[in-house]
């Protein structure tokens, strides 16, 4: 029949095995039941002298444990820095963006403003010249009607010659081979004058055309440089929120590992 021999090593709580501080036989373990850890004896020294024999292990968790929390804290101090330099450049970005804008809208304010007072600068000198040419061609049509009444009583009865050449000589003592010509003389003046007015109105609006085509290519550049600004906007946050996500999934794999070791040193 088998006999079966039950074998207790020896073991004790650590205030007691450090208050007796026995002196183990060479090979004879002990355990500390608080700790979870033994000693094994040399004959020669104390419970109190002796090493733990897990000592080197334990050392190397420490070392492991060190380690991970030195590579977590890096971690953690690399997506720290990333996210002021990501959150100070989409500042400036934006900063940027906005200052163009406002630069922009009040350009466009001056210009829009600096239009309307040209056209109602232009406007208020056509109407002038308008009027000017308008109570000319009334002079001129009285001047014509009176001298047509006039040469009508010269035709009808006796009259100096001096009388018949007064209404051949203009106001700048230009004789005339007869009125008809004088008259058409001055009309022509007239024309004249109404198509100098005429052609540089023209030619003010075509100024003006200029610059309203010129400010809508200045809008232009303007609108396609704040999409550009946006667009890198755009970009730099993606960019930084990759870098971040890349750094916090380092952070959990690190952090896994760390649990792993843990685990399996406990273990």
């Amino acid at each position: 029949m088998a006999v079966y021999t039950e074998i207790h090593i020896r073991r004790d709580s650590t205030l007691n095995w450090y208050a007796s501080n026995p002196r183990l036989a060479l090979g004879e373990p002990g355990v500390d039941m608080d700790l979870h850890r033994f000693k094994i004896g040399n004959g020669i020294d104390r419970w109190n002298e002796l090493p733990y024999m897990d000592d080197d292990l334990y050392k190397l968790l420490d070392k492991t444990q060190q380690k991970i929390a030195d590579h977590v804290q890096d971690l953690l101090n690399k997506i720290s820095a990333n996210k002021l330099d990501s959150d100070q450049r989409i500042n400036a970005l934006t900063t940027e963006v906005r200052n163009t804008s406002r630069d922009l809208t009040s350009r466009m304010t001056a210009v829009e403003n600096e239009q309307a007072e040209y056209e109602e600068n232009l406007t208020g000198e056509f109407e002038q010249t308008k009027s000017q040419v308008n109570a000319g061609l009334e002079e001129f049509n009285t001047t014509r009607d009176n001298l047509t009444v006039r040469m009508d009583v010269i035709a009808g009865s006796a009259t100096e010659d001096t009388e018949i050449l007064d209404a051949r000589v203009d106001a700048e003592n230009v004789t005339h081979p007869n009125l008809g010509h004088n008259i058409r003389a001055i009309h022509d003046e007239l024309l004249d004058y109404e198509n100098d007015e005429t052609a540089e109105r023209i030619s003010g609006d075509e100024n003006l055309q200029s610059q309203v085509d010129s400010l809508k290519e200045n809008q232009e550049s303007a609108d396609n440089k704040q999409s550009q600004l946006r667009e890198d906007l755009e970009n730099e946050k993606a960019t930084r929120q990759s870098e971040t996500s890349q750094l916090q999934t380092d952070l959990t794999s690190a952090r896994e590992d760390y649990t792993a070791r843990g685990d399996y040193l406990q273990e």
